[in-house]
């Protein structure tokens, strides 16, 4: 690579000097502006101009590449972000480069966002993922925006409404029939491994990706700890967004359940699903996708429908629809929300009320209905209509 030199000069007529070098590897002449009409401010500009240059901390602002861009973001902030979080940045970039196709950073364009936001529509991504994709291309430009690789951060209009929920919190009963449909879905010899995981999804309101890492001894990862005077998760530094060592609570009911597992077999994972058929590839082990399609249809075959598609075709019970059944029975409990918040393991308060608080306005209205046996707990809202009604009308006919 040839030598960076940066020189000064100033054109006729004007008080201000500028800096000047050629890109040694594009061959072109690049200039900024020193902003100094002190010749000897200017050549200290351009001397420390000159060695961000060879050191590669300076980016001719405007003038960088997307792909140079990317590399410069996957060297100095992937480090700091976790594995998941990587792969969906990743994610996001490759949509960028295939709707986009910017050649320069500052070819990332509000109208080009809006293309990218109606590319995702047409693909039928939910408002959630769409939301989440934008989140991190924002996040991104404004890392850019510090670095001064550009001057201004195009904007960005987040989708206005997510969906709060998918699915609903299944019923005891319909819990119950998805137990007993697991050995007909996935067959005798797997029928205990299921069924384990069933109830532990059931009791501990584990999202299922934690239930399939979630081990006895694995201390560098997500484990129980069952040595303190309440059973515990623990999760080692490193194994979630947070970057940190933390224990969090656990049910009383999951924390029975672990118990019943005598010590000697209290070693590797806690659940071990295994497939109906034998994969050479994987082993008994199951990927968490696998595992979750298999749930789902359990769920099938046990017909617990939890939702509707836009045509009309059934959403059948998933794992998490365990885990909202989980929330929504301890919503019940005595418990503040913050306590609740905890125990489902969410990072914003606001997950905690947007999912469980509406979920408790019906059982809520119950309650209140009960409360008052002589208005008679059986009085629906067509007839509430009716009685208010009849009582306008007598208002004004007295």
């Amino acid at each position: 690579m040839d030598e960076i030199k940066v020189t000064t000069f100033k054109r006729k007529g004007e008080k201000i000097f500028y800096a000047q070098w050629r890109d040694p590897v594009t061959g072109k002449k690049n200039r900024v502006t020193t902003k100094k009409s002190n010749k000897r401010d200017a050549d200290r500009f351009a001397a420390k101009l000159e060695s961000d240059l060879i050191e590669g901390r300076y980016k001719h602002r405007g003038r960088i590449s997307w792909s140079d861009f990317r590399d410069l973001y996957e060297t100095e902030v992937y480090p700091e972000l976790m594995p998941k979080t990587q792969k969906r940045v990743d994610t996001t970039f490759n949509h960028v480069e295939r709707v986009i196709q910017p050649k320069l950073l500052v070819g990332i364009t509000e109208g080009g966002i809006a293309d990218l936001k109606l590319a995702w529509q047409k693909k039928k991504l939910s408002p959630a993922t769409i939301k989440g994709y934008l989140a991190h291309l924002k996040s991104s430009l404004n890392w850019a925006k510090r670095r001064k690789l550009i001057a201004t951060v195009p904007y960005i209009e987040m989708p206005k409404k997510v969906p709060t929920m998918k699915g609903r919190a299944i019923a005891t009963e319909e819990f119950e029939r998805m137990l007993e449909k697991a050995t007909g879905v996935m067959g005798n010899d797997a029928a205990v491994g299921w069924k384990d995981l069933l109830t532990g999804l059931w009791w501990s309101g584990l999202r299922l990706s934690e239930a399939m890492t979630l081990s006895w001894d694995r201390f560098d990862d997500f484990s129980v700890d069952l040595t303190g005077r309440r059973p515990m998760f623990h999760i080692a530094a490193g194994a979630d967004k947070s970057g940190e060592e933390r224990l969090l609570p656990m049910a009383p009911e999951f924390a029975q359940m672990l118990f019943e597992v005598p010590e000697a077999h209290r070693s590797g994972f806690v659940f071990n699903p295994r497939p109906s058929k034998p994969c050479i590839r994987s082993g008994d082990r199951m990927r968490v996708d696998s595992v979750s399609k298999a749930v789902a249809r359990i769920g099938k075959s046990a017909g617990v429908k939890v939702s509707e598609t836009v045509s009309g075709k059934p959403v059948w019970a998933s794992a998490h629809d365990l885990r909202r059944a989980f929330g929504f029975r301890w919503s019940r409990r005595q418990l503040t929300m913050a306590e609740l918040m905890e125990l489902m393991r969410h990072t914003d308060i606001h997950t905690t009320m947007s999912f469980y608080v509406g979920l408790n306005a019906e059982s809520t209205a119950d309650a209140a209905w009960k409360a008052m046996p002589s208005v008679g707990a059986d009085l629906g809202a067509s007839s509430l209509k009716t009685t208010k009604s009849d009582t306008l009308k007598e208002s004004k006919n007295p």
